[in-house]
């Protein structure tokens, strides 16, 4: 069975009760973002999640694969 879709979690830079998000964060997403389309998935999905106190984030990034 092909796997079709793909969930993957990218986590970010510690956060001290900020909501933004770094720029390193930032080219890091893009950079996978990239990277996976080259490899043939296509982005459905992608959120900042951040946990309770905004201490932590990442985001959540869901693929598809991409058709031939």
């Amino acid at each position: 069975m092909t796997r079709n879709y793909v969930t993957e979690i990218l986590p970010v830079s510690t956060k001290w009760w900020s909501g933004r998000v770094k720029e390193e964060d930032i080219q890091a997403l893009d950079e996978l973002l990239n990277r996976r389309y080259e490899e043939g998935w296509e982005t459905v999905s992608c959120n900042y999640v951040m946990t309770y106190g905004q201490v932590e984030a990442q985001f959540v990034i869901i693929y598809r694969r991409r058709e031939a």
